[in-house]
This record gives structure tokens, C-alpha cells and sequence, in this order.
């Protein structure tokens, strides 16, 4: 394997989505960029790491290293991954692996779910999953994801998760994005797979929020999830 470019390499525990409190292999890329926007999130909790942390080279024994400790579980984040397909590429073409996350908010979605479809036909035993955090303040580029979402073809759907950040500013077009989803039955495409998470950097945040993100799990019949590496302040 080629060295992959990364800001950061560390084992921890998976701070929220369908498998929260899993210990992983953590692989963060450098740079991101949307699929509907031309800016990056103005709630974007991990921008300082971004700009502040220089990339270096990752090299196979690295994160064999690391991959050792986990089970060979890993979770490729960022930045977004959609930027770094090529790397993905690499490290599959090299690891076999017992789990696999990648978070991404969406960019270059079909191509990657396509090489997570390879990859699985490779190895069943894999666990795959796509954590789809769609990222939208406006109606447009609700719009754009609810479309998305819908003409993805059915072996993506499989692989994917869809966790959608609520806080008080947010929760009116949220709840337009979580409605729009059900009359369009989305809900069934994706049942049991759209997880709600409050927005928020600090404990305080999170508790603000909080209330938010309840208020709209319940009226749609979602899950919940913490992010307990905030709350734990293991991150």
C-alpha cells in the first residue's frame, strides 16, 4: 500500500450513530467540501482541527498498528472521504476488514457506495457502513439531498445510515426535511436507519438542543443517539 494523507490516526470509542461506544480505529482526511454548497458548515465541529492540523504520511504499518487493537475495525472521517476516493481505494485493496464506517456528508455518494458494494461482495463477513450526515440550511439544498436520498440504488440503501444534527435554529427546516422524506415514503426505504443527534460542541450545547432533537424523534418515530465522546470528553 501506498502511504494515505491523514490529519490524524488514533483508536477511540464511536461517539454516536448505530454504533456508539464501539472501539474503532479512527482515520481522519484533511479537507471538505459539499455537495450542495459551495461553503463549508457554519456549525461545523471539527473546522479548527481542519485548518490547525497538518496532514503526514500514514504508511501501512501504522495503521496495521493500529487496525491490531480494534479488530480490524475502522472508521474513515474527516473532512469528508467523498474528497479521498483513490485513498479509500488504497487501504481496501490492502486491509480485510471485520468493520468499516465512512462518514461523509454525501459528496461522490454513488461512487463510493459502488466500491463499499466490491468490497463487500469480497468479504460478506465485513460489517459496512455509510454515515450519511446530510448537511443543508436552506430549502435548496434540502431539496437536493430528499433526491438523493431517493434515486440511490437499492445496494446503497443497504449500506447507508443517515444521522441529521437538530438544534434549536434548525429543527423548522429539519422537520421539512424529515416530512418531505415521509411523503415521499423514504421513512420505509430507510427504516430504522435515521438517527437524530443534537448539535453541539460542549455539554451545554448538547443539553440546549436536546429538546429539539427529542421533540422531532418522537413525532417521526426515529432513534436517538448521544454523542458521548462530547458528553465522555474522550474525542
Amino acid at each position: 500500500m501506498n502511504t494515505v494523507k491523514a490529519i490524524e490516526l488514533f483508536n477511540s470509542w464511536q461517539g454516536e450513530g448505530q454504533n456508539l461506544g464501539k472501539f474503532i480505529t479512527f482515520l481522519r482526511f484533511k479537507a471538505c467540501k459539499l455537495p450542495f454548497h459551495k461553503t463549508l458548515c457554519p456549525f461545523c465541529d471539527t473546522r479548527l482541527k481542519m485548518k490547525m492540523n497538518t496532514e503526514f504520511e500514514v504508511t501501512k504499518e501504522q495503521l496495521l498498528s493500529a487496525l491490531n487493537s480494534t479488530n480490524y475495525s475502522l472508521c474513515i472521517t474527516g473532512g469528508e472521504p467523498g474528497l479521498y476516493l483513490n485513498q479509500i481505494k488504497e487501504i481496501l485493496d490492502n486491509f480485510k476488514l471485520n468493520h468499516l464506517e465512512i462518514e461523509t456528508n454525501g459528496l461522490n455518494l454513488r461512487q463510493l457506495g459502488d466500491m463499499l458494494i466490491s468490497y463487500k461482495e469480497k468479504h460478506p463477513d465485513c460489517y459496512i457502513s455509510i454515515n450519511l450526515s446530510p448537511k443543508f440550511w436552506d430549502e435548496s439544498s434540502l431539496v437536493n439531498y430528499i433526491d438523493l436520498l431517493d434515486k440511490i440504488k437499492m445496494q446503497i440503501v443497504n449500506l447507508i445510515n443517515v444521522k441529521l444534527v437538530v438544534s434549536i435554529e434548525n429543527k423548522e427546516l429539519t422537520d421539512k426535511f424529515l416530512m418531505i422524506m415521509r411523503k415521499n415514503e423514504l421513512h420505509i426505504k430507510y427504516s430504522n436507519k435515521i438517527f437524530l443527534m443534537p448539535m453541539g460542541t460542549n455539554m451545554s450545547q448538547i443539553m440546549e438542543n436536546s429538546s429539539a432533537c427529542i421533540d422531532l424523534a418522537a413525532k417521526y418515530f426515529l432513534n436517538i443517539t448521544a454523542r458521548i465522546h462530547i458528553l465522555y470528553n474522550f474525542i
